[in-house]
């Protein structure tokens, strides 16, 4: 391919060449590096945006120099290619473009929500539509997604559903990474606030001796924290426990379940 000095593209023939048609074939031209790719490309003037059904979706930051180059639009669309790249295609490209929050959907972080709230840059742009929709983005019981979301939840402040905290108690169940400390952090700070039915289905799935709540007539013993003070009293005042004075010096509740 050439370009002659009024900008026309030529092929080795000398036949005219469409500028969108020979922008693409440089950009599928996968033995390049993706800033060459995108350097050529822009440097031939093609009328935007490209096509991008004719653009290779590559595991790259390709689509991402791209929305940065204006070359293709920043829409659904784009987007939908984007994904077929994988995390190393969609991350870069999140963090480049400027609409994402506007037709950000499930189906395009499906498998990928522990990635997006896991990159500071992509969380920034992701995590306040999929943490206030967690069961629309985590349909499935997927540990790691929602994992991530308690983590990011936690970090920053974000008030869950009680009954969503519920459900990563119950998913984490059973898994050496589930942090019983962050979930009665996040328990306490649930939006709307947590009932007795929540924090006691919280509980059983947090291992002992939490998960002996169910359990009528058996006394434990809890720390004696502000976090374990609020969530006791719940429970105390739907009358699901008797509680003793925190035992000093052992700074530990007594509770036995009715």
């Amino acid at each position: 391919m050439y370009v002659d000095e009024d900008g026309d593209s030529t092929d080795a023939d000398g036949s005219e060449l469409d500028r969108q048609d020979a922008a693409v074939a440089v950009l599928n031209a996968s033995t390049l590096a993706t800033q060459v790719r995108v350097d050529l490309a822009t440097s031939l003037e093609p009328a935007t945006p490209l096509v991008v059904d004719d653009i290779g979706c590559e595991a790259s930051d390709l689509f991402a120099l791209l929305l940065a180059a204006d070359l293709v639009a920043d829409d659904e669309v784009t987007f939908a290619c984007v994904r077929l790249g994988g995390w190393a295609a969609l991350g870069p490209a999140i963090k480049v473009s400027g609409r994402i929050e506007s037709f950000l959907s499930p189906e395009l972080l499906d498998g990928m929500v522990a990635d997006a709230l896991s990159d500071a840059g992509t969380a920034a742009k992701v995590a306040g539509e999929v943490l206030r929709n967690v069961n629309s983005y985590v349909s499935e019981d997927d540990w790691a997604a929602l994992k991530a979301v308690a983590k990011y939840a936690d970090k920053h402040a974000v008030a869950l559903d009680p009954a969503v905290v519920v459900r990563i108690a119950r998913v984490g169940d059973g898994h050496n990474d589930q942090d019983v400390a962050r979930m009665l952090r996040l328990l306490d700070a649930a939006s709307p606030a947590a009932v007795a039915d929540h924090v006691i289905e919280t509980f059983k799935h947090l291992g002992g001796p939490y998960n002996r709540i169910t359990n009528p007539g058996d006394s434990f013993e809890f720390n004696f924290d502000d976090i374990h003070d609020r969530l006791l009293r719940i429970l105390y005042s739907e009358n699901r426990i008797s509680r003793g004075y925190p035992r000093i010096p052992k700074r530990r509740y007594s509770v036995t379940v009715n």
